[in-house]
């Protein structure tokens, strides 16, 4: 799944490259993605008005429309949003395209079919997204502070409160593997156990990754690509995560994989269990 690196390097892009675009023709529209949002309530929304800004929570997108309207969109786990000439080949699994002027069309493309699309307005929300109340890392008030505070109020593992969207929206397995590695945390200690200096240091670390991650415009797998269809790059740069059986590149002992929540967790059980990683 697009994690908030992935979905802050596309934000950036249809920033940049979208913001002014005029909407002409919503062309394809897939109930599948749309949920409860009626494809002709989104047809209405969108064609004529110019998109005039793009945000992001965690992992949501947010597309401002002229007249107040706004588009969220959730990529869900293979989900591309790009931006291409309309003349380019339709893929197959694109399940949403608007034509715009300039010659460019905005297209999702999404083969497992987890991706959600919403439309916000005068208040209204229509369609169904995930909810990301928690507060996303990028925010100015994501302090070391407020993480202690996290913690401290938080029951379970450190690596399943760092997933959890209701408390950080926006981290995902992979960056959340990553820190715990680099600020020396077993991913298995409860949360509330950590210390003020031990938090510090984990804040520290997750953003240092995420920055990393978005200098690199994200980490590409196996499904993501940029609003341009290019990879990411930071894969090449991945400490622990997708190690398995690997030597740790602090003391050599081998990569370890668990299974946390249904989800992978990679970490090196001397480092992260005796809190040697710096």
């Amino acid at each position: 799944m697009p994690e908030l690196p992935e979905v802050e390097t596309i934000r950036r892009d249809l920033d940049r490259r979208l913001t002014g675009l005029r909407a002409l023709e919503l062309t394809r529209s897939a109930r599948k993605m749309l949920r409860t949002l009626p494809a002709a309530e989104l047809r209405r929304a969108v064609e004529g008005r110019r998109f005039t800004a793009a945000e992001r929570h965690g992992k949501l997108l947010r597309l401002g429309l002229e007249g107040d309207s706004t588009l969220e969109i959730h990529l869900g786990m293979s989900g591309r949003l790009l931006l291409e000439a309309w003349e380019a080949r339709i893929e197959p699994h694109t399940h949403v395209e608007m034509k715009l002027e300039g010659g460019l069309a905005l297209r999702f493309r999404d083969p497992r079919r987890f991706g959600r699309w919403a439309l916000v307005s005068g208040g209204v929300r229509r369609g169904q997204v995930f909810g990301h109340a928690g507060l996303d890392p990028l925010d100015p008030g994501f302090t070391a502070a407020a993480l202690v505070e996290i913690l401290r109020d938080s029951r379970g593992e450190i690596k399943r409160v760092l997933l959890d969207q209701a408390k950080i929206a926006g981290l995902g397995n992979i960056y959340v593997c990553e820190a715990l590695y680099r600020a020396g945390i077993d991913p298995m200690r409860a949360a509330s156990s950590l210390t003020g200096p031990e938090a510090a240091r984990l804040h520290q670390e997750i953003m240092d990754v995420l920055n990393m991650a978005l200098t690199y415009r994200g980490t590409t797998l196996l499904d993501y690509r940029d609003a341009s269809g290019e990879l990411g790059g930071f894969q090449v740069k991945l400490q622990v995560y997708d190690r398995e059986g690997e030597p740790c590149f602090g003391c050599g002992h081998k990569v370890a994989r668990i299974v946390q929540g249904g989800r992978s967790t990679f970490h090196c059980p001397r480092c992260q269990k005796h809190g040697r990683r710096k």
